[in-house]
């Protein structure tokens, strides 16, 4: 059983802490982390059906926007329901915010594509089995 309330807690203490547990500073008002959310901001509106909006859903999980990061990962699944690191983003901001079944589900959707490519013996975006070039 996943504790709901551990990645929420923690979450809130980091937010108020400026240190982070890992050593230097990663505030959400850190200007590195604002500058990228910025330049993958920027990406997306160039090209709205760009794969940029998993890096940006991250970056905003971390910067503590988990329900932003939930709501792009949400629209960008929506048309690349088979990118599993958007869902891995998605399943990492729902546990932030306190949603532990609904990462969990997302978990279980990686691993029933996992096994769909293992059974089909593809490989996402191929033409044919894996290893035959196409």
């Amino acid at each position: 059983m996943i504790d709901s309330a551990g990645p929420a807690a923690y979450n809130k203490l980091w937010m108020a802490n400026s240190v982070s547990p890992l050593g230097g500073t990663l505030t959400p008002d850190d200007p590195a982390r604002l500058s990228a959310i910025r330049r993958y901001e920027e990406r997306l509106a160039r090209d709205p059906t760009s794969l940029a909006f998993a890096p940006l859903a991250d970056a905003y999980r971390k910067a503590g926007r988990n329900q932003d990061a939930i709501r792009l990962c949400r629209e960008g699944l929506a048309r690349f329901p088979q990118y599993v690191t958007a869902r891995l983003i998605l399943a990492k901001a729902l546990l932030d915010d306190g949603n532990p079944d609904g990462a969990l589900d997302e978990v279980r959707a990686i691993l029933a594509a996992s096994r769909c490519v293992e059974r089909c013996g593809r490989t996402p975006g191929a033409g044919g089995p894996a290893g035959s070039g196409g």
